[in-house]
Formats: C-alpha cells, structure tokens, sequence
C-alpha cells in the first residue's frame, strides 16, 4: 500500500467512526418500564431534591424538585443516543448532542426526534412514590 491509498483508507475509516458514533438512531435507547420506586426526602443521598431545581438519578428515572413540594419524573436517557440527560432549571439538557427539553419533557430542539417520557410521581408525607 503506498502513501496516498493509506491516507484515504485510514480517512475512510475515521468518517466511518464519527459518523456510527453520531446516528440519529432512536430505536435502540432503552425507556424504562414498570417502574416503582420510593425516596425518603429526609435521606442524605435525596437531598438535592429538597432545593428547587435539584435533581437526583436512579434507575434510569431522572426526578426533579418544581418548588412547593412539587416533583417531576421522566427518562433519564435522552432519546437521541441515550445519554443521561442534565436538568437546568428552565429544562433539561443532553450534553452528548445538545439536545433540549422542557421541564414537561417536551422536546425543543437538538437531534432528539421525541419528549422524554413522564413518569406519575406521589408525595406522601417525605416519602416520594415515582410509577411509570
């Protein structure tokens, strides 16, 4: 192999590379299903979500302080290319593509080609209850 046909296939195979790792291909992240789980809002490790605007995540779910004791619960995974999405007070944010959402988990922009699914969450005393 002389110089200029290493040059083109090692280009060949870089685009290769970047363009497998940049697909939009929605179909292979994982939403979660079946979910129930409960947190103690008096624990240590939940204690993000006693400030308006934190956010804490576990099993795929990423849950949301509103303020006034109100929460929110939603994929955790964007569903572009499943990276776990970061909350930003005014929405959510992938960090991986830049896609956005808002804070009902409705896309508004970036690659991500649907909103990030809600899940039901029940506040009962400290405990908060997220089914889904």
């Amino acid at each position: 192999m002389d110089r200029k046909q290493f040059i083109t296939s090692t280009t060949l195979a870089g685009l290769a590379l970047c363009l497998g790792a940049c697909n939009d291909d929605e179909g292979n992240v994982v939403v979660p299903s079946n979910v129930n789980f409960t947190l103690d809002l008096t624990a240590a490790s939940n204690a993000a979500l006693n400030n308006t605007g934190g956010s804490i995540v576990k099993d795929g779910v990423i849950v949301i302080a509103l303020g006034g004791g109100n929460y929110s619960a939603f994929q955790a995974a964007c569903p572009h290319a499943g990276t776990t999405v970061n909350f930003q007070g005014s929405g959510f944010r992938c960090p991986n593509h830049g896609a956005t959402f808002d804070t009902n988990g409705k896309r508004t922009g970036g690659p991500a080609n649907s909103d990030l699914k809600r899940f039901t969450v029940v506040v009962t005393g400290t405990n908060l209850t997220v089914t889904g």
